[in-house]
């Protein structure tokens, strides 16, 4: 398959996945609470991240030691402020306000990593 059909191809199912996720974790209030739904969504990150490991075939998990310290602060706000002002955004507006935040979510990141690396 060629390279553009694929990030294509990628780009489309982020695209679906994005628009879906809001949905999803707002009907998961319905059987579950917070720690539950940060659990499932942790796990579906982790099993994205391996799926793509294996098929771009990039195995080499070295982190420097300078480079520790902003890995675990990032992975500590990502999970824990980013994914509890999410989930409380979800609980307080509509599902189509949610799939609106969701989409704005990456531009924030970007800013944010900026900023701070």
């Amino acid at each position: 398959m060629n390279k553009k059909y694929l990030g294509v191809l990628s780009i489309l199912l982020a695209s679906v996945m994005w628009a879906i996720e809001p949905i999803l974790a707002k009907l998961s209030y319905e059987n579950a609470d917070f720690l539950q739904t940060s659990a499932i969504r942790a796990i579906f990150a982790t099993l994205t991240a391996f799926i793509y490991i294996v098929i771009t075939k990039k195995a080499n998990f070295k982190i420097k030691k300078q480079q520790l310290s902003p890995v675990i602060y990032i992975a500590i706000v990502g999970t824990l402020f980013a994914d509890l002002i999410y989930f409380f955004a979800l609980k307080q507006v509509p599902v189509v306000n949610a799939v609106i935040i969701g989409h704005m979510q990456p531009i924030f990141i970007i800013i944010i990593a900026f900023v701070f690396l």
